[in-house]
């Protein structure tokens, strides 16, 4: 007989992504004090609503080293292949290591016993590199900005990539008008 309490938390886990994200940051940073912060649920919660369809596309800005890759590039889309094996995703990462690094620590996540409890309907059938394939025809194709991903169709796209802060304003001339040209 399964432990009711052990029922409780695996219920927990599949349906509520902010408990899955804290299970997967323990998982992948043993030692390291999960702190869960007030833009963690603001984030969870907006990845939940396109998860079900009801926004298509989010923008999230947050500063560097907020834990923002690590939810929304690692453990949101194991989250998302756990719910629907037939989901196929992109994720483009700021640089081809990066992606790498991403795609090692999702198949580190779906190699626990703990993931394949939660969603035994999940079966990987191939795992390379870069991809997680499911026998259900969905997938997780990492790539860095400019990899190869010309013809790769996506249910889901995640660009996880550096933003950089405009231009600044050009500086008055001497005669206090300023010049500025833009192309396109």
């Amino acid at each position: 007989m399964v432990d009711p309490s052990r029922r409780l938390v695996q219920a927990a886990l599949r349906m509520d992504f902010p408990a899955f994200y804290a299970k997967s940051f323990i998982t992948l940073k043993p030692g390291v004090q999960f702190q869960e912060l007030w833009y963690h649920q603001h984030i969870a919660w907006a990845l939940e609503r396109v998860r079900r369809g009801d926004e298509r596309r989010l923008i999230i800005n947050v500063a560097p080293r907020s834990g923002k890759s690590l939810l929304t590039s690692v453990a949101w889309p194991m989250f998302v292949l756990g719910h629907d094996p037939g989901c196929e995703i992109l994720a483009i990462s700021h640089t081809d290591s990066l992606a790498r690094d991403f795609s090692l620590m999702r198949r580190a996540i779906g190699e626990q016993a703990w993931y394949q409890e939660l969603f035994p309907n999940l079966q990987f059938k191939r795992t390379r590199n870069m991809d997680l394939e499911t026998t259900a025809g969905g997938r997780i194709f990492a790539s860095g900005v400019g990899g190869a991903v010309l013809g790769k169709g996506a249910d889901l796209i995640i660009l996880d990539v550096r933003s950089r802060p405009p231009p600044p304003p050009p500086r008055p001339s001497a005669g206090g008008s300023t010049t500025s040209t833009t192309t396109r």
